[in-house]
């Protein structure tokens, strides 16, 4: 008798916190959804406002938090022109953090002019609230007069040119290229006009007599033209 009335006690606290977990889920998923929840409402808002004379074209704001696209220029977050002043309004922004951003523009060819200057720093508003911050793109905007120099030997007739991504460099196109110049053969000279601080590729190729061209062997070149005044480039014929 002793045994049966241990083993329906045993029964009866088995069932009575069986019941009591069982109550208790719909409580704890509650909680996890109030969690989650709060999470997404954790969140800062800031509107970003933009002066100055940037360059013409789409303008963009990037910098360090995902937010902000973690430094890709490819995932940067496009502003708004409103007449007088580009803008973005963002509300995803990690509360009271500090994040390191910039604007650059990005011109119908993809090439990109990164705002002159130290990274600008801003402290994020706090969950629930809003802030803003106001720029200016300041530095210079007149284009940098760029010389190129190859070493590069030619045959009688033919002639060298350097062309690349930017307009002023013909964009790609050859028959917009920048001829260059052998009054110091083997030394191919030539200048043309760049946009500063601005991220671009290049490349020399010969011309022959009858038309057609032959570039350098390899990859691209890759330079950033000067933030003002001018910019030189001594290279050799890969």
């Amino acid at each position: 008798m002793i045994r049966h009335a241990h083993r329906a006690l045993l029964r009866t606290v088995l069932v009575a916190a069986l019941a009591a977990l069982l109550l208790s889920l719909p409580a704890q998923v509650g909680t996890a959804r109030a969690a989650e929840s709060g999470s997404s409402e954790a969140a800062a808002t800031e509107t970003f406002v933009l002066g100055g004379s940037p360059p013409p074209g789409p303008l963009y704001l990037v910098g360090s938090v995902a937010a902000l696209g973690n430094w890709s220029p490819e995932v940067a977050v496009p502003l708004v022109w409103s007449g007088h002043t580009w803008s973005v309004t963002l509300s995803s922004l990690p509360t009271a953090t500090t994040v390191r951003y910039k604007y650059l523009a990005k011109d119908r060819d993809g090439n990109i002019t990164w705002q002159p200057g130290p990274d600008q720093l801003l402290t994020t508003a706090a969950a629930g609230t809003s802030g803003s911050a106001r720029d200016t793109w300041a530095g210079a905007t007149t284009p940098v007069t760029t010389a190129f120099t190859v070493d590069a030997t030619t045959w009688y007739g033919q002639n060298v040119y350097v062309s690349g991504s930017l307009p002023a460099l013909g964009s790609w196109d050859t028959d917009r290229a920048v001829p260059l110049a052998s009054a110091n053969y083997p030394f191919w000279s030539g200048s043309t006009a760049l946009p500063p601080n601005t991220a671009y590729e290049y490349k020399y190729f010969r011309r022959n007599p009858d038309g057609t061209v032959e570039w350098e062997p390899g990859g691209n070149r890759t330079a950033t033209s000067a933030p003002s005044g001018s910019d030189t480039y001594h290279d050799v014929w890969r």
